[in-house]
This record gives structure tokens, sequence and C-alpha cells, in this order.
């Protein structure tokens, strides 16, 4: 059985003996951190206890359902009301020792599950900096809970030993998302996972919209069906699966038909193929992408979205969130090109299918790749740095500034790779970049009426640009298509 609801638990005990219960729990995870942080450095831990060692000797015994479900949201990630959340019920509570308290609920409400009288909700999420305790109550509780530890296993900052076959990257991606969706279940023993649960697991993770998605749970099922030694649920669960992918085909069999029914170009599906093969493929690096779409043509067909309520084949096939953001670059675009009131603007056009490239398919699986969700994907300009996303390699960013996660590859660096591979001229990767340049100029010169712009900041420099060819004589303005003024009165005055 899954928890079907994000935020609400499933009490197995009678409701007069949450409080008690709960009480317990906490009595158990205080005395776990007392002998750890009993001593004069015990920081910040030591301070909530001795806090807590104010309130008396039972001062959860009386709580009632309500207000122990309220302390359970404290434990999901984007909580931003914990303080008041703790402070109503537990008036007495120094309110600045709230933030290390949250990890001795986590825990407390784990051990809950342990002793299987709750089934977590599956915003609850792992303590932080307290794996030690963390993996001392899993180690305990190993016979009643054996998948509770093979799970934990998978986490590289254990100290549980991990001897199967996947990789640090993997176990990084999976471990607290599975630990999750354990905690949000009756599966304490893989003897319980039913053809049923698998069934509940893929139909609520199937598609880019649906809640389970990012909890890799085809992997999830198939490690449990596996851990249960019955091979009869490995050959269900793999029946399931196999099930679902040709679900998967025939819808977009039919989405196809359905496409062909309204007659999408054969050029727009060649564009979809082309990206498919991009999402779908091992290699997702930048160079990759440009050599898919090195045709400039074909990147224009691919990323160009005029008024038609369809979406070009580039972003077809790519979730919500970065259609999305992807629609709002190419409005904000279209509006600087058009402030320029140019004579052509093929050339800024053009600049703009590469910002949709590299912020549509390229972005998306660099995110879905290393962290395993959208999470730190931007939404609103104020993410997208330019330091970061388009001139970190000019700038030494990367080398120079200390930062935990990897950076993605930079626009500036996709523009050079296009150049090279179309054999152009330094002239022609001046034309594709400059225009990258003015917009970020443009969004900071209208930020006080483009939503969530306040902060963006241009971070182009000369070592962003390629060393062109000095030309001598007249040359025409590139921006405005015309002799600029000061060499036309001269021509004027000299009778040219």
């Amino acid at each position: 059985m899954i928890n079907p609801s994000h935020t609400d638990p499933i009490w197995l005990i009678k409701n007069k003996e949450i409080g008690p219960a709960f009480d317990m729990a906490m009595i158990d995870v205080r005395h776990r951190y007392w002998k750890k942080y009993n001593t004069v450095d015990g920081g910040r831990p030591r301070d909530v206890l001795l806090a807590l060692n104010q309130l008396g000797a039972r001062p959860f015994f009386a709580l009632k359902r309500a207000q122990i479900e309220q302390l359970l949201t404290c434990c999901f990630s984007g909580n931003d009301k914990r303080e008041e959340i703790v402070n109503a019920i537990i008036p007495e509570f120094p309110v600045s020792r709230t933030a290390p308290l949250i990890s001795l609920l986590k825990l407390a409400f784990l051990r809950l599950w342990v002793e299987k009288k709750i089934i977590l909700p599956l915003g609850w999420n792992c303590p932080i900096n307290s794996d030690g305790i963390l993996d001392d109550i899993i180690q305990e509780h190993a016979d009643s809970c054996p998948m509770l530890i093979k799970i934990r296993e998978l986490n590289p900052v254990s100290s549980l030993t991990y001897s199967g076959a996947m990789t640090k990257k993997e176990r990084e991606l999976r471990a607290s998302g599975w630990m999750r969706l354990l905690v949000a279940s009756n599966l304490h023993d893989a003897k319980n996972f039913t053809a049923e649960d698998a069934r509940d697991l893929k139909l609520r993770s199937f598609g880019h919209k649906s809640e389970l998605a990012r909890f890799y749970t085809d992997d999830f099922s198939v490690f449990l069906a596996n851990a249960s030694n019955s091979p009869w649920m490995r050959d269900a669960v793999n029946q399931i699966l196999a099930e679902s992918r040709e679900q998967a085909k025939q819808a977009h069999k039919l989405k196809y038909a359905a496409a062909q029914k309204t007659k999408v170009s054969k050029q727009h599906l060649k564009m979809v193929e082309k990206t498919r093969s991009y999402l779908e493929g091992t290699n997702h690096g930048i160079e990759r992408l440009a050599t898919i779409f090195s045709d400039a043509r074909d990147l224009s067909r691919a990323f160009r979205m005029d008024n038609s309520p369809a979406l070009p084949g580039g972003l077809e096939l790519l979730p919500e969130k970065v259609v999305n953001f992807c629609k709002m670059l190419n409005a904000t675009y279209l509006a600087y090109i058009k402030s320029r009131r140019l004579e052509s603007e093929k050339n800024k056009r053009t600049s703009l299918y590469y910002l949709l490239a590299y912020c549509g398919p390229y972005l998306y699986k660099f995110f879905m790749n290393r962290d395993g969700n959208l999470d730190s994907y931007p939404s609103t300009f104020n993410d997208f740095s330019c330091a970061i996303y388009i001139t970190a390699d000019a700038d030494l960013l990367k080398e120079v500034g200390n930062f935990e996660k990897e950076l993605p590859e930079t626009l500036i660096s996709m523009i050079s790779i296009l150049v090279e591979i179309n054999q152009n001229t330094p002239d022609t990767q001046y034309q594709r970049t400059y225009p990258i340049d003015e917009f970020f100029d443009y969004i900071i010169s209208q930020s006080t009426v483009i939503p969530n712009a306040d902060k963006v900041r241009n971070s182009f420099s000369p070592a962003c640009y390629p060393k062109t060819v000095k030309r001598w004589g007249l040359a025409r303005n590139q921006s405005q298509g015309h002799i600029s003024r000061p060499l036309s009165a001269c021509c004027t005055h000299w009778n040219i």
C-alpha cells in the first residue's frame, strides 16, 4: 500500500494513542542526541535538547492528533511557517531553536513508522546532519524492517555498506526518493510488496506531469521484486512494466496519427525525431546537440515559435516547466527585436534559436542527469544567470567559483562549436553572440516591466567575442542598416 497523499499521514493506531506514542518516539530520539551531543562543543543540537528539557518530563504526551500532524508538516521541504507552527503548539519553546528541532521531529516520525504506527505522507523528508543517529535507528530494526536497511545502504553518506551493482551517481539520484517512497508505504518487508503496488506506482508515475515521475518508480518496483526473492513477483513486475511500455508506444502512435490528420508537416516530424534522438541517446553534451542541429534551417524549423498554438518540434517532447520558460524567453526576445526596429531580423532570430535549443533539450537533460528532477531548472529570468549559463567558460567562472554541483556547459561554447562545425568566419560568430549580449541589456532595461527580472546582470566581456579582422572604409551599421550619422555628414560635405 502506497499513501496516496503528499501531506496527510495514515495512522495505524487509535487517536488516543497518538500523543503518547509520539512522546515516546521523541524521548528515544532525545536520548540518542544526548549520547552524541552532551559535550561542551555540542553546538545547536545541545541547545535544542536543553530547551526541550525546560518543557518538562513528557511535553508531547498530551498533544492531539491534529497538533502532531501540524508538526509533521514541518518535516516537508519548502514549509516557511515552521516557527509559527512550533510556537502555536509549544509556546514555551524558543523560536530561535526551531530549525535544529526539525531533524528530531523527522527522526521521531521515522521511529513511529518503524514501529508500524503510521504511514507517512510523501512530503516527509530525511533528516539533515543526523546520518549517524539515523543509521543506528535503522540498524536496530534490521529484522523488523529489512527493506529500510537495504534502501538506506544506497545512500553514499550512510555508514551502512552497500554491495550492489548501482553506481554512486545512480544511488545518489535514488536514495532519498526511495526512502520517502518506502516510509509512505507499509513495505517494511519486501514480502509485503504486491503486483497491485507495482501497478499503482506505475500509474502514478506515467507521464512528465505525474506526481511520482521523479522517484524512479520502475527501478523501485524491480528493486523490491528482487528483494522479495519471489520469481512470481519478479515476473509480475516485468509484465506490468512491459505492458506500460507497450501502452506508451501505442500512445505515441495515436499521437502521430492525430498529427498527420491535422496535416502536421514532415519537417515538424523530422525535428521531433531529431530532438528525440538527442533526448533518448546516451550522450547529452552540448557538442552532441550542436551536431544534431548544425544546419541553421533545421534549428529554425525546430525552435521557431509563431502564433500557432502547436509547439515546434524541438520543444514538443519536453515537460511543461521547460516549455513555459522557453515561451517566456521567446516572447521577451521578440519584444527585444521589435524594440530595435531592424530592417532585417534574420541574424537576431538565429541567436534566439540557439538560445531556445540550449534552454530546451540541453538544459532539460542536464538537470535530469545531474539531479534526477527539474527543481533547479530556471523558471524566471532571475534564475537564469548570465554568468553561469551564458559566459562561464569565457569568464573562467568554473575555475574561480567553488560550486558544490556540476555546472552546465554554456551557450557561448555551443555557439563556438556550431561555428566550428559549419566553418563560419569570426564575423559570423560575432553576429551570433552580440544579440545575446544585447538581449540581457534589454532585460535589465525592462526589469520594472518583466516579472522577476530585477536581479539580472550582464556578464559579457570582450573574452566572450572572437577576434575579428579590422576593415577599412565605410562600414554599414549592422543594427540599423545605414551609414552612421558622422560619416554620412562627411560624405555630404566632400560630395562623395
